[in-house]
């Protein structure tokens, strides 16, 4: 039995043992008091780069070993950081398991073993990088999030989650003043995706938020094992908020195929780049997405622009706003943007950002006007902007402009840390606790994430390294951590960006816009231009929500437009604002015996508008529309948003038995039906297997894998028999994807 038993938050859980690049206690036990030297230091498992530094205290100079002096001691505590190998894959962070072994061994006495213990550098990694297990066992996290079930733990269900009633909901336009249009945009998306990290970690805490680095392409992130494969736009296509044709495809093994946000299942996504080869190129002239290299110019040595904003908080333009835009589809629009998981990857990426930017500014001081300039009320200044301002809606207060109460748990309900990082009084967070979160300043502000790329300054070493001195040891180690400011440079994508930050923060220019919606005699192309002008400062002005009334009239009167892309864009804004008058207009037509060329907008693009108000979109609705679907494309927009129950059981097998229908229609209800009624699946699994059609095995396979009914576990036996006959004529793909689902002990 181990004498030394070592810990970084003096418990013995297994969720101890989580660390990143800045030094936290590492507690080392001595149970039988024994006296001697004792050796700190770490081991790779297998092959593994990871290492760890030790510190005697925080500022010391960090080394690979430590030794210890015990006297009779019972308890010792010094530090412990992951080290930073600049170069390295991760930088020397851990892929995906913990894979260092910190090891204690009494000197003297043949280096005698006295204890150890596993640690992971847990770190957000770009996940264009990430492993495949680091990608399935966040994609499994985000899955039982949103209530997707994935083994024995209870779930709500698909679209039921914490993910869905919690996250999703604190983010919709009645907070858009909370959360957007100035410097508080930072620290509050800081807050909320540390948020939903600490909870994917309570489900599985090997797993960190990926960053999204939309500046470089990600053919891993868009593909079907990871956040969907997403169908590219053709070239002059219309630019529509938060509505887009095409659901992104996932593979069979990935949970986020089930992804649902309440009743609607899939996520509806079209990119306007190359997913495969390219980033982000988006409709919008003049709003080019800044790469990081120009982003981390922005604010520069004098980090105020005017009085009320930080230089840097401009990136909620470009890139952060070039970025969402990039895509048609819900992650494009403010009120519905987290119903695509991609938002908080890109989010994710928007903080690195900032955390990198923080870093070579030194902007990480409390009390610095340029770390955030709202240090204490003003003349006019809404309070919750203040840098020791609680924030909604874990405070319990209610959101601006729409008085919203907290959705879900979030009140007083922050999430806490479970490894040592900081947790907020009254578990209700402040501005401030966003401002040093990898503790550069103060140790007690750590909130224990960080990135794979952002360092941890050691203060101590700066001096030295800029000067080169030879004498510190470690130094080197360090040389690429530091670097030294240089002034901000004027270039044209800032003029760029300056002019969408005018016209955003000058409410006359906005009236202007608005205007131009109103005129009869402004041509439709001038009218597109102001529209799209609009639509995108409403990502980031502070002033669109104080004009969205005269907005919302102005939509109104394009809504019997000739020009048919600019009534499509004017129903769209108004579906994602649930205008009660563009949603009887929608309904009128979508339940008149109209051809679809009559209609203000096809079929599908009506259900999929109206489906932002699941109030609107009634079941009886959607049932009257699949008995006489126009085209398939409306069939389709039926069964995403049509709740799964014993109303819809029949319409829903007969839809997936049907061959005539699309592949990518019948394949969306295996997982439907099986949890209403496993018996039924089961008979038109059996049924569709007989009739010898290979492209539906796979969606089958991996529904029948899911049910758990143990009722119902000879037919389930009898049914694998039927798809272990029908593999042996199958082709090899499908064959071995099939006995993998159906066989693998492994399977989940």
């Amino acid at each position: 039995m181990s004498d030394i038993i070592l810990t970084t938050n003096s418990t013995d859980e297994p969720n101890d043992g989580y660390i990143t690049w800045t030094p936290i206690p590492l507690i080392i036990k001595n149970l039988d008091q024994k006296t001697g030297r004792l050796q700190i230091s770490c081991k790779e498992i297998a092959e593994s780069i990871t290492k760890a530094v030790f510190l005697s205290d925080r500022a010391a100079v960090p080394s690979d070993t430590i030794l210890l002096d015990f006297t009779g001691e019972d308890e010792q505590t010094i530090f412990v950081a992951g080290k930073y190998q600049p170069n390295k894959k991760h930088n020397g962070a851990s892929p995906d398991s913990k894979d260092i072994t910190i090891e204690a061994h009494w000197i003297g006495e043949n280096d005698v073993f006295a204890g150890s213990f596993d640690v992971m550098i847990r770190v957000r990694k770009n996940a264009n990088e990430l492993s495949d297990k680091a990608i399935k066992d966040f994609t499994n996290a985000l899955a039982k999030l949103n209530g997707i079930k994935i083994d024995s733990d209870p779930t709500p269900g698909p679209g039921k989650g914490e993910y869905v009633k919690d996250f999703v909901d604190m983010h919709v336009d009645g907070a858009r003043f909370n959360q957007h249009g100035d410097s508080h945009f930072l620290p509050w998306h800081r807050l909320y995706i540390l948020d939903l990290e600490r909870k994917l970690q309570e489900i599985d805490p090997l797993v960190t938020l990926p960053y999204w680095k939309f500046d470089q392409p990600a053919p891993r992130v868009f593909h079907q094992d990871f956040l969907g494969e997403t169908e590219q736009l053709p070239s002059g296509s219309t630019f529509t908020p938060g509505v887009a044709n095409k659901l992104v495809k996932f593979s069979v093994d990935n949970h986020l195929s089930k992804w649902q946000i309440n009743d609607v299942g899939g996520i509806p996504r079209e990119s306007f780049f190359n997913t495969i080869n390219d980033f982000p190129k988006n409709p919008f002239p003049n709003f080019e997405l800044l790469n990081e290299e120009d982003t981390l110019q922005l604010g520069g040595q004098d980090a105020r622009l005017g009085t009320q904003r930080t230089g840097f908080s401009r990136m909620e333009a470009s890139p952060h706003g070039s970025a969402h835009v990039s895509f048609n589809g819900r992650v494009n629009n403010v009120p519905v943007a987290p119903q695509d998981p991609l938002f908080f990857l890109l989010h994710c990426n928007v903080d690195r950002l900032w955390a990198k930017w923080q870093n070579k500014f030194d902007r990480d001081n409390l009390t610095e006007e340029k770390s955030y300039p709202y240090l204490s009320p003003a003349a006019g200044l809404d309070p919750w902007k203040i840098i020791d301002a609680t924030q909604w809606p874990w405070d319990n207060t209610t959101s601006s402009p729409g008085n919203l109460l907290p959705p879900g748990t979030r009140k007083y309900n922050f999430t806490k840390s479970r490894v040592g990082g900081r947790n907020f009084p009254n578990n209700i967070p402040k501005i401030m606790d966003a401002i040093d979160p990898f503790a550069n300043e103060k140790s007690d502000h750590y909130l224990d994430f960080g990135y794979d790329d952002v360092p941890f300054k050691y203060r101590q070493l700066e001096e030295s390294v800029i000067t080169a001195e030879p004498a510190l040891a470690g130094v080197s180690e360090f040389r690429d951590i530091i670097k030294t400011t240089s002034p901000m440079e004027t270039n044209e994508r800032e003029e760029k960006l300056n002019k969408q930050l005018e016209i955003a923060n000058n409410e006359e220019r906005i009236d202007e816009l608005i205007n131009v919606l109103n005129d009869a005699d402004a041509a439709a192309n001038d009218k597109e231009k102001a529209l799209q002008t609009l639509e995108l400062i409403s990502i980031f002005s502070p002033l669109m929500p104080i004009k969205t009334p005269e907005f919302v009239n102005a939509l109104r009167g394009l809504l019997d437009n000739p020009d048919t892309n600019l009534r499509q864009k004017a129903f769209a804004n108004l579906a994602v604002m649930k205008d009660e008058i563009a949603q009887e207009r929608l309904l009128t037509d979508l339940l008149s015996q109209k051809s679809e060329s009559e209609k203000v907008l096809p079929t599908h693009e009506i259900i999929s508008l109206l489906g932002h108000d699941e109030k609107v979109l009634t079941k009886s609705l959607l049932k009257k529309i699949a008995e006489n679907p126009p085209d398939k494309k409306s069939l389709i927009e039926v069964v995403r948003h049509i709740p799964a129950d014993n109303d819809s059981l029949e319409m829903l097998k007969d839809i997936m038995e049907d061959v005539s229908n699309p592949l990518e229609l019948r394949s969306m209800i295996p997982g439907m039906i099986n949890n209403v009624s496993p018996t039924s699946f089961i008979n038109s699994t059996k049924k569709i297997i007989e009739e010898g059609n290979d492209e539906m095995i796979l969606p089958l396979a991996k529904g029948l894998a899911e049910i758990e009914n143990k009722n119902v576990q000879s037919e389930i036996d009898e049914t694998k028999d039927l798809f272990q006959k029908r593999m042996e004529s199958a082709p090899d793909e499908i064959k071995q994807a099939t006995m993998r689902i159906l066989f693998s002990d492994n399977n989940e």
